[in-house]
């Protein structure tokens, strides 16, 4: 009796999933491909922009938003949705704070004396201190 139950539960429900596990198959007609498989993709990504794993979607776009004075030399992730950016022409320079949700830049030194140069990108990271301030 309890086999006979436990074939019925097995019969009663179907799942189907949209897993794509295969990969890209350009040799076959997509009429004819394999379940779990794409025949053309373009900017294509195996995750959703939720972090969903297993789904095809289309890579995420960037947003030009907000720009620097001049040409971007390098940029340090702080707190939270801040960035520190440094831009340069070789001549003058500027450092300046991103805020990404707002799209805002705002700017905390604009000097020449500051010397940067195009050829000599800045890299960096923050760092969290004990009294919940930052280090850069």
């Amino acid at each position: 009796m309890a086999k006979q139950q436990n074939n019925n539960l097995e019969n009663s429900s179907s799942t189907t999933t949209n897993a794509f596990s295969k990969g890209m198959n350009m040799d076959l007609d997509t009429s004819i491909s394999p379940e779990g498989s794409w025949g053309y993709a373009r900017n294509l990504v195996n995750n959703s922009n939720l972090g969903d794993l297993g789904v095809v979607g289309n890579e995420p776009a960037n947003e030009f938003c907000t720009q620097a004075p001049y040409t971007i030399i390098g940029s340090i992730p702080i707190i939270q949705d801040y960035f520190i950016v440094y831009s340069t022409d070789d001549a003058n320079s500027e450092i300046g704070l991103f805020h990404q949700p707002s799209c805002t830049y705002t700017t905390i030194v604009n000097d020449p004396c500051l010397n940067f140069n195009r050829e000599n990108l800045i890299i960096g990271d923050s760092k969290y201190k004990f009294d919940c301030t930052y280090d850069l």
